[in-house]
């Protein structure tokens, strides 16, 4: 899969603890070296979460431009996980080809780590202006919504999201 998560992943601490040679070497990596054309595997949740994640925060920090431009491209090569009849993603991607499955688990998506897309996505959508990283989560926050109220049964969740008789 993807290359340097660690490096991405401690931008904003080495930011934060004023290692500045060393933030200057991961942010010259982040914009030389970390390419979205590779082979391998990579999950959904450890890409948002270490990679967009760790992009966003250092942009946050910093206001610098290759981090931005880097997450919301990322950003972008995520969103084909949604193509779904639920619009629930799918969890594992292989970025050279494209092509989207589900987690090794079988046929589905664990919803700890679909569900902690909200926050990246969101600021996704306000970086870039597209509001299509938006649009893909009210799909499983009205699911949370409905657990929340208690309108909403896991039972009945995961039988709407099978498409299983009620």
């Amino acid at each position: 899969g993807l290359g340097g998560a660690t490096i991405i992943d401690s931008l904003d601490t080495l930011y934060l603890m004023e290692l500045k040679e060393e933030f200057q070497e991961a942010k010259a990596w982040v914009q030389d070296s970390f390419h979205l054309n590779v082979s391998g595997e990579a999950s959904l949740f450890e890409v948002n979460i270490r990679y967009i994640g760790g992009l966003l925060s250092a942009y946050y920090l910093t206001g610098e431009e290759v981090f931005r431009v880097k997450a919301i491209k990322l950003g972008e090569k995520l969103l084909p996980a949604f193509n779904t009849p639920t619009g629930i993603p799918k969890g594992v991607v292989n970025f050279k080809s494209g092509n989207w499955g589900w987690a090794t688990a079988g046929s589905s998506s664990i919803l700890a780590e679909f569900g902690s897309l909200h926050l990246e996505f969101l600021h996704l959508t306000e970086l870039s202006g597209n509001q299509v990283f938006a649009e893909k989560m009210p799909v499983w926050l009205g699911l949370a919504a409905g657990w929340q109220n208690g309108s909403l049964s896991l039972f009945s969740a995961v039988q709407d999201y099978m498409g299983a008789e009620k």
